[in-house]
């Protein structure tokens, strides 16, 4: 601020601009100089009107709003107690690391399962888990026979979070007990396989320009007792697999996904997968161009090569419209016999299935709020796709083994889904199949192939402690004179305490006869109860 200096003088007479000008005289009682500083601070008329550039503030995260009780309350104490300010970090609920449950029921029906996380540090998971499950008693079928089949999993998993990638290290070990059914009067009356596998992976976060998924490990796996070709069967797999992807700008992405497989057991298979791909995604469209690339050597010298398109539409924030057209190997190794029948018998051993293309188109939407509806339909080209059978063997009985042949079918399906507060919620879905194959080996091998599938689920809660699930599922074959799978199921569980649940699952309500593998016969009505633990 400029100081002014006001000169004032004071004189009792004769004074005059002209004498004001010339020097002062010294100060004299009648005669004072008076000096006045102040401030100058100047008033800027329609100082609202310039235009200034606002100032740029970094972008940075809004913070949660922070509801506080206004409510009154009584004092216990005159004068009341003032609560002492305190500043907390904001974190999301914890759930709780541990569960355990444990059931029993009819046919000597076992449910097992326990699982805990321990969070050692901010960066340090460590997660493990055990199961096991299966019965043993008699098996109402054309022959009756006191059947068992228990399973029993474990799983550990560390995860270490490092500044820009995750280190996963992990390990799985699996064990199934089980005997066959008297078709083999002169083989092994029991099987037991054993699987395990260990593995180590990265993965970058986001942010970095180029995004990336590896992950290399060994599986196990061991047949003990197969029926007379071969006594016991061994599996040795060894696997690098992941993903590397770029940004070309906001939109747009390239990448590869790859997968090198060596599978050693009574010969050598080496497979390749290499997938290149481009990817665009908006706010609408959503797109993905590639192709799935796939040689083999070893026991199988083959070179296929399968589309891997997918293109999705949305409109009204809720519709969606898609096509795709993908393809790729199936590898038929030890671990899919026992998904696919776990009396198929190794010798010879099976050549991968090839998908060829799998073309589909669909539509979903979400009219109102927890409604979701699902239409589609497509086309499947298999290769070299596996069957299994019984043979017949003289005074031996009947023998489980593959057949494989060129399919192909036509489905369409659809699914619902509903849920209203968590008070009651509504799933259905169905598809249907028609069946065909190359001349070779004959249609009769198809007869246990699924032509309609059918599901459907209702969940309710009569009390907020309360959960009650009714399903049905329904398979239909096709062969003609295979039976039906018919299974209606229900469930109820019950929260005693904070943490503690009561539980109780009933399967086959309907008491059907039929087999849940061909062959191999599921029970009748049984039911398994236990309780459940959150800790």
């Amino acid at each position: 601020m400029k100081p002014i200096y006001l000169l004032i003088g004071c004189a009792l007479a004769g004074a005059t601009p002209a004498a004001q000008a010339q020097t002062q005289h010294q100060d004299t009682t009648l005669n004072r100089t008076v000096v006045v500083e102040q401030e100058y601070n100047p008033i800027i008329h329609d100082a609202a009107k310039v235009n200034v550039l606002p100032r740029v503030e970094p972008l940075s995260a809004s913070k949660k709003e922070v509801e506080y009780a206004t409510g009154l309350a009584p004092a216990s104490s005159i004068p009341a107690p003032v609560m002492q300010a305190y500043n907390a970090k904001e974190s999301p609920d914890k759930a709780l690391p541990g569960y355990t449950r444990l059931g029993y029921g009819s046919s000597g029906n076992l449910d097992l399962l326990a699982a805990y996380g321990f969070r050692f540090t901010p960066q340090d998971r460590l997660n493990l888990q055990l199961g096991m499950d299966g019965m043993n008693g008699e098996v109402d079928a054309d022959n009756p026979w006191n059947s068992y089949y228990y399973r029993t999993r474990a799983a550990i998993d560390y995860l270490h979070t490092f500044k820009q990638t995750d280190l996963r290290i992990g390990g799985n070990f699996g064990l199934s007990n089980f005997n066959f059914r008297p078709l083999y009067p002169e083989g092994n009356g029991k099987q037991k396989f054993t699987s395990g596998d260990v593995h180590i992976g990265l993965q970058s976060h986001k942010g970095l320009p180029i995004q990336y998924q590896v992950e290399a490990g060994v599986m196990l796996y061991n047949r003990q007792a197969d029926y007379r070709l071969q006594p016991e069967n061994d599996e040795l797999q060894v696997y690098v697999k992941g993903v590397a992807e770029g940004a070309i700008n906001a939109t747009q992405r390239v990448g590869i996904r790859y997968d090198l497989r060596a599978v050693t057991d009574s010969s050598s298979l080496y497979a390749f997968n290499l997938a290149p791909y481009f990817s665009y995604q908006n706010d609408d469209w959503s797109l993905h161009l590639g192709a799935n690339v796939d040689p083999s050597f070893g026991r199988e010298k083959k070179f296929h090569v399968a589309p891997d398109v997918k293109v999705l539409y949305t409109f009204a924030d809720s519709y969606q419209l898609y096509a795709q057209a993908t393809g790729g190997r199936i590898l038929n190794d030890f671990r899919r016999l026992e998904m696919l029948h776990p009396y198929i018998e190794t010798n010879p051993l099976a050549c991968s299935t090839y998908e060829q293309l799998n073309a589909a188109v669909g539509f979903k939407a979400s009219p109102v709020s927890g409604l979701w509806i699902h239409l589609y339909g497509g086309y499947q080209n298999l290769q070299e796709d596996l069957m299994p059978y019984y043979q017949p063997d003289g005074e031996l009985g009947a023998r489980m083994v593959c057949a494989q042949g060129d399919t192909h079918n036509t489905y369409a399906g659809a699914a619902l889904s509903y849920d209203y507060k968590q008070l009651f919620g509504f799933s259905a879905e169905g598809i249907y199949r028609s069946w065909g194959i190359s001349q070779t080996p004959g249609e009769e091998f198809l007869y246990f192939k699924p032509r309609i599938e059918a599901s459907l689920a209702m969940d309710f809660r009569p009390i907020p402690a309360a959960l009650i699930t009714l399903g049905y599922r329904h398979v239909v074959r096709e062969g003609d004179s295979t039976d039906d799978v018919s299974d209606l199921h229900l469930r109820g569980s019950y929260e005693l305490l904070p943490g503690i649940s009561l539980y109780v699952s009933a399967h086959n309500l309907l008491d059907k006869k039929y087999e849940r593998y061909e062959g191999y016969a599921a029970e009748g009505i049984n039911f398994v109860g236990g309780v459940a633990f959150r800790f």
